[in-house]
């Protein structure tokens, strides 16, 4: 299946929160094989792993992209992995959230 992970920005916060669609249960559980579009109407963005489900070992990856544009990752391994997210403007975090996001990941 797949999912879109839409980072916004809370301006008064100066936070980042996640939009799931369709809805995710919480937490948020996903399958082997699902994919995961993440994207930011708000900003230019970043998805951080310190432990990425989107490689078959363990290593960090970053997805990132200016504002509108997407990227899809397919989840490879399953097990809990949490993120943060930033959203950039002129080269500056305008908004952050490492509140522990994650990904709970099953066969």
């Amino acid at each position: 299946m797949q999912y879109t992970c839409t980072l916004r920005l809370n301006k008064a916060a100066d936070a980042v929160h996640t939009e799931w669609s369709p809805n995710t249960p919480d937490p948020k559980e996903f399958v082997v094989g699902d994919e995961i579009l993440f994207t930011s109407v708000d900003g230019d963005w970043r998805v951080e792993f310190v432990d990425s489900p989107f490689a078959s070992t363990t290593v960090p990856q970053t997805f990132s992209a200016p504002v509108d544009q997407p990227q899809t990752g397919s989840l490879l391994r399953d097990g809990q992995f949490n993120f943060d997210c930033i959203i950039v403007s002129g080269g500056k975090a305008i908004g952050y959230d490492g509140a522990g996001d994650d990904l709970r990941v099953r066969k």
